[in-house]
């Protein structure tokens, strides 16, 4: 069964795209729990810090559509060709931010966040024929600075982001930055750490406790009916998100 509301898997997931690049630790994790995965593809012409983060390349529209950027199109197209499902060749994305953050978009059930002037043309007109609550910020990375709990609540550092959620209805918490592994920096998002694989389980790649705000997102979570987990005992790394395709 396909994951229908990008991020919020309605049951125990079974499949995600992933960073090719995660701790080993990671996808030993995802092998206990029963979870099979798709690597991501490599992007050519992105920083190599994000070059195989998955939010980067692609994104789940919702039932059932998936949009992959032009160059690994192929690529994912060969890897979910017998899962039903129905992948879009997106625009080429080009280096250097903001030109590179076309697909790093939040989508839940109700809402669609980025910077609406660097959205994919692909992504915003499908968006703009839906019935989303459509909210613009400034933060381009704004799936990786966003860290979904359920349709009405989110996490994230950002401030333009917290304040964008609190005006449109979305409850927010806002936490510190910093001591999030992104390449060989600790400035990585938490929003590129996590993903559902469950309808109230969030994962993190790596440990959740080694967080400055640790105590108030597991707070926050329980509130929401969200249990937490956390993939291995080292520093939590940003992989560009855990992408939930396949569930029960």
């Amino acid at each position: 069964m396909n994951v229908n509301i990008p991020n919020l898997p309605s049951g125990s997931v079974k499949l995600v795209i992933v960073d090719r690049n995660a701790p080993k630790a990671f996808f030993d994790y995802l092998k206990c729990k029963n979870i099979s995965f798709i690597k991501s593809a490599y992007l050519k012409n992105t920083l190599p810090s994000v070059s195989t983060h998955p939010d980067m390349q692609i994104c789940n529209l919702g039932n059932g559509n998936f949009i992959a950027e032009n160059s690994v199109y192929d690529y994912y197209s060969d890897k979910l060709k017998h899962f039903g499902l129905n992948l879009i060749k997106g625009e080429k994305v080009q280096s250097n931010y903001p030109y590179d953050i076309a697909y790093n978009v939040v989508i839940t059930g109700k809402y669609f966040m980025h910077n609406l002037k660097y959205t994919e043309c692909e992504i915003l007109d499908f968006v703009k024929k839906s019935n989303y609550c459509i909210c613009n910020v400034k933060q381009g990375y704004t799936k990786c600075a966003t860290c979904i709990i359920d349709e009405n609540a989110m996490i994230t550092s950002d401030i333009g982001i917290y304040n964008e959620c609190i005006k449109n209805g979305i409850e927010c918490l806002h936490i510190s930055s910093g001591n999030i592994i992104l390449g060989e920096r600790t400035d990585g998002f938490l929003g590129g750490c996590c993903g559902m694989i469950g309808k109230r389980e969030l994962l993190f790649c790596g440990d959740i406790k080694r967080h400055y705000d640790y105590n108030k997102i597991m707070s926050f979570a329980a509130e929401h009916l969200v249990s937490i987990v956390s993939s291995h005992d080292g520093m939590l790394t940003d992989i560009g998100s855990i992408i939930p395709v396949i569930q029960e």
